[in-house]
């Protein structure tokens, strides 16, 4: 597609789509979301499966490994403290 400058849109547009099966990134030519990344319990059929098109698959695919417990054990902390932070009411002095 054109570049978004050429339709008055800011930014680049995304760098990465992180979905259920991998990660999906941008062609620097055609912009089109190409699979890089595949989850280690995922396929490319089930990549292809999931989405709504025709999907380009990268000539090299990362394997990405499963969090580690102590990232998933941060990450559901991280995950409480913001929802306890967004809990709270704000108050903005005056």
């Amino acid at each position: 597609g054109a570049p978004r400058r050429n339709r008055h849109r800011r930014g680049n547009g995304p760098r990465a789509v992180i979905t259920d099966f991998g990660v999906l990134v941008p062609d620097p030519r055609s912009r089109e979301l190409v699979l890089s990344g595949l989850f280690a319990d995922a396929s490319i059929d089930e990549a292809r499966a999931a989405v709504g098109w025709p999907l380009r698959v990268a000539e090299y695919i990362e394997m990405i490994v499963p969090p580690s417990t102590l990232e998933r054990e941060s990450l559901r902390a991280l995950q409480a403290r913001t929802r306890d932070a967004h809990a709270r009411p704000v108050s903005i002095p005056a």
